[in-house]
């Protein structure tokens, strides 16, 4: 139930945190954004420490204060601070020799809460095969004692847009009868 108290939490966030007016933003905003801009260049530096086999720089930017969600690539979702840390190293030593590029097409900052919306361009290396993935990332933020901190993050591959078609939805099982 926790993890879908964090993903509520997440989508309320998400829909109901509005930019604030240019006036607003300039007059208080503009130091928030700022310490939230350092602290995505960090997000940065995680991500690239990350697809190079080092996922402590990742575990020190999540939150350690629940609620917390990890909805990553290897599935599930992950709820528990030290399970997120333990899959994230489980993934993270897996590559070596590789890039990310972060494109961030949404940022908001609303007081100790923030959100982003983005794409992570990402080259690396398993084993001998190197890979190229795209993925699309949500992560939403907020200050644990007057830091910024990762309090969920969702990421899957980014895919081309394909138009739905009715047969590209499921068809709901037949109903079952017992004799």
């Amino acid at each position: 139930m926790t993890a879908y108290r964090s993903l509520a939490m997440a989508a309320a966030l998400m829909w109901t945190a509005m930019p604030l007016p240019a006036a607003a933003q300039a007059a208080g905003q503009s130091q928030s954004t700022a310490e939230f801009d350092q602290f995505l260049a960090q997000v940065a530096q995680a991500r690239h420490d990350f697809v190079n086999g080092n996922p402590a720089t990742s575990a020190q930017l999540n939150a350690t204060v629940l609620p917390f969600a990890l909805l990553g690539g290897a599935g599930g979702i992950v709820t528990d601070p030290a399970a997120v840390a333990q899959q994230q190293g489980q993934v993270s030593n897996l590559y070596r020799d590789g890039t990310v590029a972060i494109d961030y097409t949404t940022k908001v900052v609303s007081g100790d809460m923030a959100y982003t919306v983005g794409t992570e361009r990402r080259v690396i290396k398993i084993g001998e095969r190197t890979e190229e993935s795209n993925l699309r990332v949500t992560q939403v933020y907020r200050k644990e004692n007057g830091s910024w901190k990762i309090v969920v993050r969702h990421a899957d591959a980014l895919l081309a847009y394909q138009a739905p078609t009715a047969a590209s939805f499921r068809q709901p099982a037949p109903p079952q009868t017992t004799p």
